[in-house]
């Protein structure tokens, strides 16, 4: 008697369930589960403010770097800038400033050092990164290390990663310094390498100065000047 109970309210159970609609269904699952539904729902929530707020306060910080980086007109300010916002990348921009004051102040040592960092950043573009290097050398120049400065020209003029018209430019200074020294072979050396070429006019005029050198040691200007 009690199994065909069982079986007669079972079989009412599938009865009811096949005569609710989906919505019917919907409606009885909340009302069975809904803390789980609302415990879902305020996690969610809370993730969501979370991500949203960190999002903000990352937007906020990078704000704060780039406006203090900005704003930074001296040797002192952009030194302390840089030392707390090295990662930003407006920091490139703001090396290459803090550079050229170091340079106005003639504190070429630590110009090329600046000059050093900025060439071998990621976040340079090519171009500024090829003229920080010719920049750096050119301040190690003016710090008055010429012999090294000559060798660090002559290494660039040979970097085919480089533009034509800076390794031109890096040959002519290389060329220069060693005629300084009095050493004609080493810039012959250098002089007799094919010229570079391109279209832009910068490449054409160190083509050119390039070529004047040449002449000039070929009339024997330059050992007459050693022999002096």
């Amino acid at each position: 008697m009690a199994k065909k109970e069982m079986q007669k309210k079972e079989l009412n159970r599938q009865i009811g369930a096949a005569l609710f609609s989906d919505t019917e269904r919907m409606e009885m699952w909340f009302v069975e589960h809904w803390k789980s539904v609302v415990a879902v729902a305020v996690i969610v929530l809370v993730a969501g403010t979370a991500t949203f707020g960190f999002w903000k306060y990352r937007e906020y910080q990078y704000e704060s770097a780039v406006d203090a980086l900005r704003n930074a007109a001296t040797v002192e300010a952009l030194e302390q800038t840089l030392a707390l916002y090295a990662d930003c990348d407006a920091a490139v921009a703001a090396r290459f400033r803090l550079a050229n004051l170091l340079l106005q102040k003639k504190d070429y040592k630590n110009a090329a050092a600046q000059f050093q960092m900025i060439a071998k950043d990621p976040a340079a573009s090519p171009d500024l990164a090829e003229n920080a290097r010719l920049m750096q050398i050119g301040s190690t120049e003016l710090a008055g290390d010429l012999k090294l400065a000559a060798k660090e020209y002559a290494a660039l003029g040979n970097d085919a990663r480089i533009s034509p018209a800076r390794r031109a430019e890096a040959d002519h200074a290389a060329c220069r310094l060693l005629l300084d020294f009095g050493d004609v072979k080493a810039a012959e050396a250098i002089l007799s390498k094919e010229r570079l070429v391109g279209g832009s006019m910068m490449l054409a005029y160190w083509n050119g100065q390039l070529d004047a050198l040449s002449l000039s040691i070929k009339n024997g200007d330059f050992k007459k000047a050693a022999q002096k």
